[in-house]
């Protein structure tokens, strides 16, 4: 008997240390981040405030500046609890199996990079801008 009882309690050990990860990761996937705040004449202090710091800034010649923003690009709330929800619904329907699959899902389901080019005036208003990749 206790033979069998050690390799079980081994297993059962396992699935609980892996159960859930998905679900977490669900939950932990960037936020979506509204990109039409980015229009003429949006202040840089806004598109700072709402994406952070430019990854690049330069100076123009007309007294100007240029930004390149990167981000990832995420999920709304409802999204991700829908998918965590359905994560923990698969989990315990499968006896935590899913996470087999579940947990490879989340790791490539981490939102995307999103690239922009926002170009100034004198007193920091956008007068241009340009998506690389959205």
């Amino acid at each position: 008997m206790f033979k069998f009882l050690i390799p079980s309690t081994l297993l059962v050990c396992l699935i609980f240390s892996v159960t859930g990860c998905s679900v977490m990761m669900a939950l932990k996937q960037p936020d979506y981040q509204d990109t039409r705040i980015v229009q003429q004449g949006t202040s840089r202090t806004t598109l700072i405030g709402h994406f952070g710091l430019p990854s690049y800034t330069e100076k123009t010649t007309a007294g100007g500046r240029v930004d390149i923003f990167t981000f990832k690009q995420g999920y709304s709330i409802g999204h991700k609890l829908l998918r965590a929800f359905f994560h923990l619904t698969a989990d315990l329907f499968t006896f935590f199996l899913w996470e087999l699959v579940g947990t490879p899902t989340e790791l490539t389901a981490d939102g995307h990079d999103v690239k922009f080019k926002a170009v100034y005036d004198e007193q920091d208003n956008v007068i241009s801008y340009e998506f690389f990749n959205k």
